[in-house]
């Protein structure tokens, strides 16, 4: 396939991606660690976040185009590390408005740097029989939302468990001082699991209704571990809302629940692309 028009930009788009966030971050990791005590930092991160803000910008702009090339939001095994970094960064972004949060802020911008040049994964051409309807689009759309929220919040319990370990064993360092109290690094994980919990819901439900042939399109393990992972966090949620679960024994059952999704979804789709040379959604 022979490269058209403007190819080069677009292969050069995830590149300035990756720097825009990676400065982005080490200046507010800068602003956290030299310029400023922890949790008290109220000016000076505005350059940070123009960068971050453009990085962003051109992301969604790489992002757009890899949707365009699909025909769909379909996105190949590379396109979808790189639309989970969009989020990561874009929720960075947001947070990093308010002080205690800046440190966290700096560590997820280097982080949705380096997934963003998934985009530079080389994508399958592999021909359709037929055009996805409207009812696949939804529904890839969803799933592919639904792994990118429960992603973030696998990230951040990485990131609780880190923090609470520290403490918990008396190794301060200034990488730690840099995190978010735990109860802060809680709070932001839970809403980022129950919105991906929400979305993998509808994901499951669509499936079951457009999905004509699971086993046709070797998506019948794919689907089995998806309902055991909406199984691990349906339980999880229940218990913190009646039980009152927290902390490790909550955020354990949180990486179980996304080991559990990353092995269907991006398992399947390392076989069907990079195996088989096949694709689905």
């Amino acid at each position: 396939m022979q490269p058209g028009p403007g190819s080069e930009f677009v292969l050069m788009l995830p590149i300035v991606v990756f720097l825009l966030y990676m400065a982005s971050g080490m200046l507010l990791l800068r602003k956290q660690l030299v310029d400023a005590p922890a949790g008290t930092m109220t000016q000076g991160v505005g350059p940070a976040l123009l960068l971050g803000a453009a990085g962003l910008g051109l992301h969604t702009l790489s992002l757009a185009t890899l949707v365009m090339a699909r025909g769909g939001p379909g996105l190949s095994l590379g396109g979808v590390l790189s639309l989970v970094a969009w989020l990561l960064a874009l929720f960075a972004l947001l947070v990093a408005i308010k002080p205690r949060f800046v440190g966290l802020a700096a560590v997820l911008l280097p982080t949705a740097g380096i997934a963003a040049l998934g985009a530079l994964i080389p994508q399958p051409v592999t021909p359709r029989d037929v055009a996805p309807d409207w009812g696949i689009h939804a529904h890839v759309s969803m799933s592919i939302l639904a792994y990118s929220l429960l992603s973030l919040g696998a990230g951040l319990a990485i990131l609780f468990l880190y923090r609470e370990r520290t403490l918990r064993r008396r190794q301060l360092s200034a990488w730690t001082r840099i995190l978010p109290p735990l109860e802060s690094l809680e709070t932001a994980l839970f809403t980022a699991l129950a919105a991906g919990f929400s979305l993998l819901t509808l994901a499951l439900f669509s499936g079951l209704m457009f999905l004509e042939d699971i086993f046709a399109q070797h998506l019948l393990h794919k689907t089995v571990l998806s309902l055991v992972a909406w199984a691990v966090f349906a339980v999880l949620l229940f218990g913190r809302l009646r039980l009152g679960w927290r902390g490790r024994q909550a955020v354990h059952w949180v990486l179980a629940g996304y080991g559990l999704l990353a092995l269907s979804y991006f398992g399947s789709r390392f076989v069907l692309e990079f195996l088989l040379g096949r694709q689905w959604g």
